[in-house]
């Protein structure tokens, strides 16, 4: 079975190094805060998902990112502890979120979990199915080259970018960070936006009704 940090085997170590530690200074600074909608106390993990969601600047708590998301909490939380152990920044911020909070470094924590909560479905360092596009290149009402970066900076900016777009509008985004071809798509799965034709680096983004 291939680690999370096998998927990253082409990124620079000190790159890496630099994502671990900014995940892990957010969660330092952030655990314990409010959250941005409806100011309840933010645990570490609602911090990871609201990073992977695009809400760096202003986390959030699972119901308000469900609720922005047109999602069911429940069904959010588990597509998002998959992809949380999808990137090795990511697994390296959940084993911190849950030490803090007396858990396994590999668990199930109890602030989104019941104590006798089964296992997400898929284990740690699976890599989730990349989504499905449409090969064909549609209109874009706006284009963005994101150039090189990455993780909570590019989904930060490109929920922005999306959000700004009516609906049914499609953005066209350029992202050469090697972490795009798992991240784009896995941004797209978790919002509810779609992504109708994307091949690195290259992503045409429609955003939802």
């Amino acid at each position: 079975m291939r680690e999370a940090s096998d998927w990253l085997d082409d990124e620079d170590p000190r790159r890496l190094s630099r994502r671990v530690e900014r995940v892990l200074t957010l969660l330092r600074d952030r655990s314990g805060g409010a959250c941005d909608g409806c100011e309840a106390t933010l645990c570490g993990h609602a911090v990871l998902f609201s990073l992977v969601l695009g809400h760096e600047d202003a986390p959030r708590c699972l119901s308000c990112l469900a609720e922005e998301a047109g999602r069911e909490p429940r069904a959010l939380r588990d597509d998002l502890a998959l992809h949380l152990r999808s990137r090795e920044c990511l697994v390296q911020g959940w084993r911190f979120a849950n030490l803090a909070e007396g858990v396994p470094p590999e668990g199930l924590p109890r602030c989104h979990w019941s104590p006798d909560a089964s296992a997400v479905a898929a284990p740690a360092g699976s890599r989730p199915a990349p989504a499905s596009t449409d090969p064909a290149v549609p209109e874009a009402a706006d284009t963005w080259d994101a150039g090189d970066i990455g993780c909570g900076d590019l989904v930060l900016a490109l929920r922005k970018r999306v959000l700004a777009l009516e609906a049914g509008d499609v953005l066209h985004l350029r992202a050469t960070d090697p972490g795009a071809p798992e991240d784009i798509p896995a941004w797209c799965r978790l919002t509810g936006h779609r992504l109708v034709a994307g091949r690195h680096p290259d992503y045409f983004i429609e955003r939802k009704g």
